[in-house]
């Protein structure tokens, strides 16, 4: 049973559809019409709560595989970048010693260049931004891949 309410939209939707058609459009056709939608509508809602989290698991498997893989490369980068850091501290120290500078030297050129190395972390250096193109060019296959979706090597 229809309700009374609903039942008199209907009808006054289907009587609107006549005069602007110029057609008779019966309330059952308004009604079809209007339940069709209503069962698109619960149909999409369906695939939307099963695809959203289709989609949420799949790009959260990619990222984690990414991260598993430039993990290693982060590391390598890291520990060298970590290693020549010490070194390079070490025979600077000790040069500034042998000439016969002091400690406070020392510590404000290792204070000016923290300051400098936080600079040019956060700025794109003209160098930087051509060194990108340049790998752009060499590697065509790796960004077309990647913008296709495919996995690159």
């Amino acid at each position: 049973m229809v309700p009374s309410l609903v039942k008199a939209e209907i009808q006054r939707i289907a009587q609107q559809e006549s005069i602007a058609t110029g057609l008779t459009v019966s309330a059952s056709k308004v009604g079809a019409a209007y339940l069709e939608w209503a069962i698109h509508q619960d149909i999409h809602q369906q695939h939307e709560a099963l695809i959203l989290p289709m989609f949420k698991k799949a790009i959260h498997e990619e990222f984690r595989a990414f991260g598993n893989r430039i993990v290693f490369f982060l590391m390598r980068i890291a520990f060298a970048s970590e290693q020549t850091r010490i070194l390079m501290a070490t025979g600077l120290k000790q040069i500034l010693k042998l000439r016969g500078f002091s400690d406070e030297i020392y510590t404000n050129l290792v204070d000016q260049s923290s300051d400098k190395a936080k600079s040019n972390i956060v700025t794109k250096s003209p160098q930087l931004m051509a060194l990108l193109r340049e790998w752009e060019k060499s590697h065509p296959d790796e960004r077309r891949k990647e913008e296709s979706g495919q996995p690159t090597s």
